[in-house]
């Protein structure tokens, strides 16, 4: 019998068990009776202020990974309950507190007061001190720089069948509403394409440069909201619940197989046991591996194995004369994309951020008169890039302590040095660089985009941590979602890849015909 049929026949029955259980309620008093889960009028998510006692599928984060299992799972009519560690709120992006182009740098504020070290702690992971992120419903997903590119080819596993990928890619693009309409708006954008295209020069069919893919849709008032969390969760409201400011400190497993969660309130104060017919953990790179090494599971030597993330080189420059904003106008400036391939194994990306990475121009220069070009270089899996946990101390959350090495190999500094010149010749031709030129790399693991704690692969091996469908290997019923699962070397944002990995999982938990990602089962089994 293959591994994903199996598997997904028996979590039906785990599944069915727990739907079956009488389902009894805990008072959880640290839930925000202010956080209404609603957006422009319509409920997109329920803030609960009760643990259920026993649920279909406990869901751990509501980040990517988590809301789309969640959102996915409760549109089939499974009764779901996401436990977030931090606080309550709609899941809505930040950046519709002013989705004009106005409030672009504005949003760099938001950020600042969103982002900090995970898990509560003064300081990021050793090793790690780049590695940032938001705790509250919606996570990372509500500050995400929003560009959602399909991945190539070469970026995904060799055994991926990619006739369903494309399918997956599909459906998380419609739920994201991803598309180029507010990167063509601008009147420039054409002389911006033909600049950067004849730099770069010939690529690859359907990789050439582009409209960069962006997850935003047009108001009827003519004005963009960015897609966040809440698009995820749209149209599960009648079965799904959010508890908010709760920790899981532990998935109870026995016999291969797990029946629930321990939940304790982030203020302190004992836990609450809520059974489930399976449970997802969806608690980030770091969170997700904490967790499963925490509760005891059996999940192999690449645990918090094979971290990646992208090297990331940028810069923003002053535009020629004959490329500045011509006239007032709302509409956003030109988003263009260098998407990446084994021609070109970096993905550049030249548009307006919130972000400066060139001392050489004050952050008060006119939003017309600049923009920025950054690259993101991939980084290759290697075992030995991995987190470490300390069982014997906790962190603020009562995790074990975590640690983390991050290096990169000959071939990473090539790639990142291929594409700082490229960077540099596009501030040439697109920028006037007589009052200098300056560029920025983040610190390690400050790309927002770690990756690879709980590699995904077709079978069982020393190094990989989950199945094709995200289960965790040796359990018929425990599942990992996000960016933990992605441990393959990658230009892209991961952001479309993670959502569209989280559905298939959400597939496979709900229906045991799901058909398998591999595209030739026979050679894996």
């Amino acid at each position: 019998m293959c591994a994903v049929s199996g598997s997904s026949i028996t979590n039906r029955r785990w599944i069915d068990a727990a739907s079956k259980s009488t389902r009894g309620h805990s008072r959880a008093p640290n839930d925000s009776k202010n956080a209404t889960g609603r957006s422009k009028g319509r409920k997109v998510i329920n803030i609960s202020e009760e643990l259920p006692r026993s649920v279909d599928v406990v869901v751990v984060g509501s980040g990517a990974g988590g809301a789309a299992v969640a959102g996915e799972l409760s549109r089939k009519g499974h009764s779901v309950i996401v436990i977030e560690a931090g606080p309550g709120g709609t899941g809505a992006h930040g950046r519709n507190l002013d989705s004009t182009p106005a409030g672009t740098r504005g949003f760099g504020d938001f950020l600042a007061g969103v982002l900090s070290p995970l898990n509560q702690a003064s300081a990021s992971p050793a090793g790690l001190p780049g590695l940032v992120g938001r705790h509250g419903v919606g996570g990372m997903l509500v500050a995400w720089t929003h560009n959602a590119p399909t991945p190539d080819r070469w970026e995904l596993p060799s055994w991926i069948d990619y006739d369903g990928w494309d399918k997956l890619v599909s459906r998380a693009s419609e739920l994201m509403h991803v598309g180029s309409g507010i990167s063509t708006e601008d009147e420039r954008y054409n002389e911006f394409e033909d600049i950067v295209a004849r730099r770069v020069g010939p690529l690859p069919t359907g990789r050439q440069v582009q409209p960069a893919p962006i997850a935003a849709e047009r108001r009827k008032t003519g004005r963009w909201r960015f897609s966040g969390a809440d698009d995820l969760l749209r149209g599960a409201q009648a079965n799904i619940r959010i508890v908010t400011d709760h920790v899981v400190r532990s998935v109870i497993g026995r016999s291969g197989a797990v029946d629930g969660v321990l939940a304790y309130p982030v203020s302190g104060g004992g836990p609450v046991r809520i059974k489930a017919g399976a449970v997802v953990i969806a608690a980030g790179t770091l969170g997700s591996a904490q967790l499963i090494a925490a509760s005891g599971l059996d999940a192999g030597p690449a645990l918090g194995a094979y971290l990646t993330e992208h090297t990331i080189v940028a810069t923003r420059v002053y535009l020629k004369e004959a490329l500045k904003q011509r006239t007032e106008s709302n509409h956003f400036p030109p988003s263009v994309w260098i998407p990446a391939s084994e021609a070109h194994e970096w993905s550049t990306t030249i548009n307006a951020t919130q972000w400066n990475f060139n001392p050489a121009i004050p952050a008060e220069a006119p939003f017309g008169n600049t923009i920025d070009l950054i690259s993101f270089c991939p980084v290759a899996p290697n075992a030995g890039n991995r987190l470490q946990f300390d069982a014997g101390t906790v962190d603020k959350f009562g995790l074990p302590t975590a640690s983390g090495q991050l290096e990169l190999s000959e071939r990473d500094f090539e790639v990142t040095s291929d594409a700082l010149r490229e960077l540099f010749l596009l501030s040439s031709d697109l920028g006037d660089l007589v009052d200098g030129w300056g560029m920025r790399m983040p610190q390690r693991a400050g790309s927002h985009h770690l990756s690879g704690s709980c590699r995904m692969d077709a079978v069982e091996s020393q190094s990989s941590v989950v199945s094709s469908e995200g289960r965790l290997w040796g359990y018929e019923n425990c599942y990992v979602a996000g960016n933990a699962v992605l441990g393959e070397r990658t230009a892209s944002n991961p952001t479309l890849t993670t959502i569209s990995y989280a559905l298939h999982t959400a597939d496979s938990i709900s229906s045991p015909s799901t058909p398998t990602l591999v595209a030739d089962q026979k050679e894996f089994v």
